[in-house]
């Protein structure tokens, strides 16, 4: 009789944010997974959008109606009756239940305690990140989160956060054991992401000059208004302005443009807004080398560990990021190079240092870096082995 692993996630595959991406590539990853000698059967509870047909019966999709508070609590009732009825039928043998924690997550804590079940999650700074989201819950609704999520943590064998910043909120927030807590950063899907020849035209992007690139989210946090300052202050001094080219959307777009054309440099940035995923890789490997000059701000309260960097990567392309910690790797494996966050005057020395140099080539470190450590079949065998408590790869 083979034990089983479930995985229980509020997020929905599909969108554009970083964490449908990861959703997606992790189910995608642990759906083709083979767990070697182990007999472990493995089924999955996702958030669904209107129209989703699940593509495996090992794969069980609750509907996400909206998102909202109601919404997500709407969304526990169903998953409690599902995931409930599944847990029964699973009742002569050995569970493991892993969750990516939602603040409005229910269902998984009282079904883990109910069957007494071994119960690992991964989880993001919570409290911080209502903030940081925009979100403002009254006191009631505050102090129930933190109750909810404490519970979660007494509950759960072992905690996995994406960087250590995260790691030592949960540590200090809530007075755990470290050992309690593991880091395991994001991965990429190479099975999307890698190395190919570049296509500038079709892009619209000048086929003989260096370009600097950035995919994502654009908010305020991300700190590409450093960059277009940046860029600005080339202008000002009379140096040469490279060319940056953006993909992606967000309400900071707006902001940046119009910074763009006050500064004198809105014919240097070139911008493809929000494209098909399946589009990003070509995006990537159109330019010479990519962005992550995330705000200093944002680094202090939960780390890096941006879907971004491991896409950048994997198709071998060096990276230019903001000086913290969590991006150090990127120097000693000579992947790429760190500059001071929100330092507008040494990230422009930076972006024309590495313009004129015009000699950065991974040479296939970063394709070989992602494989060996940040593939989704990576992270999958990983989360599968903290969860069944075993010697950690």
């Amino acid at each position: 009789m083979n034990d089983c692993f479930v995985y229980v996630s509020q997020i929905p595959r599909y969108g554009t944010s970083g964490q449908n991406k990861f959703e997606k590539g992790f189910i995608g990853g642990l759906l083709k997974t083979r767990i070697g000698k182990r007999r472990l059967d493995i089924k999955i509870f996702s958030a669904a959008i209107a129209g989703e047909i699940p593509e495996d019966a090992r794969l069980v999709l609750i509907p996400l109606i909206r998102k909202s508070y109601s919404g997500y609590i709407f969304h526990q009732f169903r998953l409690l009756f599902s995931l409930g009825t599944f847990l029964w039928s699973q009742r002569k043998k050995n569970v493991y239940m892993f969750i990516r924690y939602h603040d409005a997550m229910l269902a998984p804590l009282i079904l883990s305690f109910l069957f007494n079940i071994r119960l690992t999650m991964r989880t993001g700074p919570v409290l911080p990140n209502l903030a940081a989201c925009n979100k403002k819950p009254g006191a009631v609704i505050y102090h129930c989160i933190k109750w909810v999520l404490g519970l979660f943590f007494l509950k759960a064998s072992s905690i996995i956060t994406v960087t250590e910043t995260i790691k030592r909120w949960v540590v200090e927030t809530y007075n755990l054991n470290p050992e309690k807590i593991v880091v395991v950063p994001n991965a990429a899907d190479t099975t999307l992401f890698f190395p190919e020849d570049s296509n500038r035209g079709k892009w619209n992007l000048p086929e003989n000059e260096f370009v600097f690139g950035y995919v994502g989210a654009i908010y305020e946090e991300q700190g590409l208004s450093t960059i277009v300052q940046a860029l600005g202050l080339l202008k000002k001094n009379r140096e040469k302005v490279p060319t940056l080219f953006i993909v992606g959307d967000g309400d900071y777009g707006d902001t940046l443009q119009s910074m763009s054309k006050e500064l004198g440099v809105a014919d240097r940035i070139i911008w493809a807004g929000n494209i098909p995923h399946e589009e990003v890789r070509s995006a990537i490997n159109a330019c010479d080398m990519m962005l992550a000059p995330f705000q200093k701000k944002d680094l202090e309260v939960k780390g890096s560990s941006a879907l971004k960097l491991w896409e950048y990567l994997a198709c071998d392309k060096p990276v230019l990021a903001s000086e913290f910690k969590d991006h150090q790797f990127l120097e000693k494996q000579n992947l790429g190079k760190m500059v001071e966050p929100d330092n507008i005057k040494l990230w422009a020395e930076a972006l024309a240092q590495e313009a004129k140099s015009k000699n950065f080539s991974l040479q296939g470190r970063g394709e070989k870096f992602i494989a060996k450590e940040h593939s989704y079949d990576f992270v999958v065998e990983k989360f599968i082995s903290i969860s069944l408590g075993q010697k950690m790869i």
